[in-house]
C-alpha cells in the first residue's frame, strides 16, 4: 500500500507554498519521521511519513506547488531507487568469479 502526500495548506488564505524535502528520493522512512516541510509566506509545515517505506519524490524541493497537490509517495516495502546499482555490483562480482574459476 501507498501513502500519498499532499501539500498540506497552513492557512485559510494560502493557496501555494514551497517543498523542501528533508530526505532524497529512494530513501528509507520510518513511521513518524519528518520527510517534509512546506513553506508560504505565512506559515511554516512539517509532514511525517505516516507508514515505513521508501520515499518517491515527484515535485523538486525549492519547487512552488498548489496546495492539495500531490508531491510525492511513500511505497510500502520495496527496495530504494539504489537497488539496481546493488544488482549491477552484483553482476560484476559474478562475473569476477566466473573469470578468477577459468583461471
Amino acid at each position: 500500500m501507498k501513502q500519498t502526500i499532499i501539500a498540506p495548506s497552513p492557512g485559510e488564505s494560502i493557496t501555494e507554498v514551497v517543498v523542501n524535502w528533508l530526505k532524497k528520493d529512494g530513501d528509507s522512512v520510518k513511521k513518524n519521521e519528518a520527510i517534509a516541510e512546506f513553506e508560504s509566506e505565512k506559515a511554516s509545515l512539517e509532514v511525517v511519513a505516516e507508514q515505513d517505506g521508501i520515499l518517491k519524490i515527484s515535485i523538486e524541493t525549492g519547487t512552488e506547488c498548489k496546495v492539495g497537490q500531490e508531491v510525492g509517495e511513500i511505497m510500502e516495502g520495496g527496495e530504494a531507487s539504489g537497488g539496481s546499482e546493488t544488482t549491477e555490483e552484483n553482476k560484476e562480482q559474478e562475473t569476477t568469479d566466473e573469470t578468477t574459476d577459468r583461471l
